[in-house]
């Protein structure tokens, strides 16, 4: 069996590729007099060389935001012990699934529910009165198929099982995970584990909220939440469930281990407080020993109410679950690129004012700009065309290396804002029905799939790999002459002879 490629030689090998290519291009082009500054407005593969397929970094945002406070904190005496009580836990429920796998004691799905589930919620009512468990939907065309399709794949692929009381229960982690990677399984267990719920037992005077569909499950004597919502990931709907909560609470828990819910609490906080100035919001990120304690307060006091309001659209920006980020740009140079150039986090917010609105004028410009200083620090140019032909002339022909084009960036933008306009608008119940084939994607097979760029290629754009194979004087049988373009040293006629 031939053996697999690492990542290394996979990244050579693609080098190799690109470099060649992009040889035989400037060949091509130098002969038949072709404008270099157009031909660098053309990506040269599709998708863009500079796009990363994958990303696998965002928990380095997560580090960003916090060292924020070991930043800020000069001495032990500083730092803040969080309370050993709240009023409301709010809990992602997905993420919390995920680190509760079935005892060897639990032989059916009804064994879970009454011997893991429903014993960690009473659990938390010790130390509150009121626990939301919020779970992820899952729509069949969503923007996020393709990163939940990677993750069961890792996963061993998923197996689908019916989920009732009485149904066997996979066994192990392993069979626990790959159960876990299954949509419909998951979709199935969230409801069933809701509805166990409403079955059960609770202390007197303490509520319980559990999403179900569309719906909010309520056991206890608080008030219900009737209004429907529409959102997909537990992500958006915990600020439904702290919005609901601060009407009677001031101290909240929220459990989860996803950079994202921070990312859109710190972006929510202004409004939060608007509505309570009393609250005292925690967020107990990660679990077991690599769980950490986060003042939402204190975090959002340090890095300031702007940015903070900006979090989102940098965070799709640079790469998230539903957008690509660029190939060899981590979330840390991201993020110090953004200390380094501050200025532009005024441009930023206007998705936060405007949601569902492309980047435009100033804005646009503005983005660009900082891309560039992204690639090159010391970089004059605004414009990634022009850096693009600077950096692959003057500085490095890996393509991976260099910008995307004009035309790549700005559908990755338009996908950036989607996704950011979601984050911003997670107080609305109902989000907004905007398609996002209006914002940089397209249906394929019955999926959601990028569009990388609205133009040709470079190689087709200036039929760049035309060469004919003439052994003699070229005729009118050769390929270059039917396309009305001159041979170039490439070809194998004696025509430059």
């Amino acid at each position: 069996m031939k053996a697999r490629k690492t990542v290394t030689q996979k990244h050579l090998s693609h080098f190799k590729d690109q470099t060649s290519l992009y040889g035989q291009l400037f060949v091509s082009l130098h002969t038949r007099q072709g404008n270099l500054d157009l031909f660098f407005q053309h990506e040269s593969t599709i998708p863009p060389p500079a796009m990363k397929m994958t990303n696998d970094d965002k928990s380095a945002l997560y580090h960003c935001i916090v060292e924020s406070i070991s930043t800020a904190e000069e001495t032990v005496d500083d730092l803040e012990l969080p309370p050993t009580a709240y009023d409301v836990v709010v809990i992602d429920g997905g993420a919390l699934i995920h680190t509760m796998p079935p005892r060897p004691s639990c032989s059916t799905f009804g064994d879970y529910a009454d011997t893991v589930f429903l014993p960690r919620l009473r659990s938390e009512l010790r130390s509150s009165d009121r626990v939301d468990v919020i779970w992820d939907r899952y729509f069949p065309m969503s923007i996020k198929a393709s990163t939940r399709s990677k993750r069961a794949n890792e996963a061993g692929g998923g197996t689908r099982q019916r989920v009732a009381g009485n149904a066997k229960m996979p066994q192990g982690q392993k069979h626990w995970s790959q159960f876990l990677a299954d949509s419909s399984n998951k979709d199935e267990l969230f409801k069933f584990l809701s509805t166990e719920a409403t079955k059960a037992s609770f202390p007197d005077c303490k509520d319980v909220y559990l999403t179900s569909g569309a719906c909010v499950l309520h056991i206890g004597p608080g008030d219900e939440m009737k209004e429907q919502s529409n959102h997909e990931e537990a992500d958006t709907r915990i600020v439904l469930h702290v919005i609901a909560a601060l009407e009677k609470s001031s101290s909240i828990l929220i459990r989860t281990g996803d950079t994202d819910v921070l990312i859109i609490i710190l972006s929510q906080f202004s409004r939060f407080y608007s509505m309570n100035p009393a609250l005292d919001i925690w967020m107990a990120f990660g679990s077991g020993k690599n769980q950490r304690m986060l003042h939402i307060n204190r975090l959002h006091e340090i890095i300031g109410q702007a940015r903070c309001h900006a979090l989102p659209i940098f965070h799709a920006i640079s790469g998230c679950d539903t957008t690509n980020g660029l190939k060899t740009k981590g979330k840390r140079m991201w993020w110090n690129t953004w200390n380094n150039h501050t200025d532009v986090t005024q441009h930023f917010l206007a998705v936060a004012e405007c949601p569902f609105n492309a980047l435009t004028g100033e804005h646009s410009t503005a983005v660009e700009d900082f891309i560039c200083k992204l690639y090159d620090k010391t970089s004059t140019t605004s414009e990634v065309n022009v850096l693009r032909m600077n950096m692959f002339c003057q500085k490095s022909q890996d393509v991976q290396r260099i910008p995307p084009t004009h035309d790549a960036l700005q559908l990755h933008l338009l996908r950036a804002v989607y996704q950011a306009s979601i984050w911003y608008t997670s107080h609305q119940p109902m989000l907004s029905n905007v398609s996002p084939c209006s914002f940089g994607w397209t249906e394929s097979d019955n999926k959601l799939v990028p569009v990388w760029t609205l133009g040709s290629t470079a190689t087709q754009a200036f039929k760049l790999t035309v060469k004919c194979g003439c052994r003699k004087k070229c005729t009118g049988a050769c390929s270059c002459q039917k396309e009305n373009i001159v041979c170039t040293p490439l070809c194998k006629c004696p025509c430059l002879g």
